[in-house]
């Protein structure tokens, strides 16, 4: 039998699991959102809701973590985790808002790899965390987190270059950037937090290997 950093008394796995499932399923969501964006209204109160259980599960890890006074690796880390997941949590429903209610009529390419590049990456973090609550190795799949995270900061890159070279003159050319920029803005947010993620999960991993 694999030895496990949790007691089974402590159930911080599971909801960390739990919580990652929630997520997943709004990256999920939001990647269909970009693939069908006349079917925004539906997709956006989905992501919507499960932002509102992801935030009842932000509160039911911390108020986990407030009750248990020796936790089997550090506190600081479980804080993280739950935070970094919350916090990628919000920012795609960011993106879904914004993508609700700005009157677009298509999507940009760039912005439907990143996203997809998101979900990607989220995929990723999930089987870390299954790898770290049965004390296996998560290098790998850290690498090619990683790797996801420098590829859309290219993408983002050119994508921001091409956004803003536009004509200035044409009509409603400005507004466009700028409705454009949030949304990108709020996807490079959530890229960053799920970054952030894979780096505390590796860390978590290292100490207690």
């Amino acid at each position: 039998m694999a030895f496990s950093l949790f007691p089974r008394s402590v159930k911080f796995f599971d909801l960390f699991l739990d919580q990652h499932q929630n997520l997943q399923a709004a990256a999920s969501r939001l990647a269909e959102l970009f693939d069908d964006i006349e079917n925004k209204t539906v997709i956006c109160d989905d992501i919507a809701a499960l932002e509102v259980k992801g935030n009842a599960m932000e509160r039911e890890i911390s108020k986990q973590l407030s009750a248990t006074f020796l936790t089997p690796i550090d506190r600081e880390d479980i804080f993280y985790i739950n935070r970094y997941q919350e916090s990628t949590l919000n920012l795609i429903k960011g993106v879904a808002r914004r993508i609700g209610l700005y009157n677009f009529t298509e999507v940009r390419p760039a912005a439907k790899v990143l996203v997809h590049s998101l979900q990607t990456l989220i995929d990723l973090t999930g089987k870390m965390l299954e790898r770290l609550r049965d004390a296996e190795d998560v290098a790998a799949l850290a690498d090619a987190a990683k790797q996801q995270v420098a590829q859309a900061d290219l993408v983002l890159t050119i994508a921001l270059g091409e956004l803003y070279n536009v004509d200035p003159s044409h009509e409603g050319a400005l507004l466009t950037v700028t409705m454009w920029a949030q949304v990108f803005d709020r996807l490079e947010r959530a890229i960053e937090k799920a970054g952030h993620l894979v780096e505390t999960i590796e860390g978590v991993a290292l100490k207690n290997a």
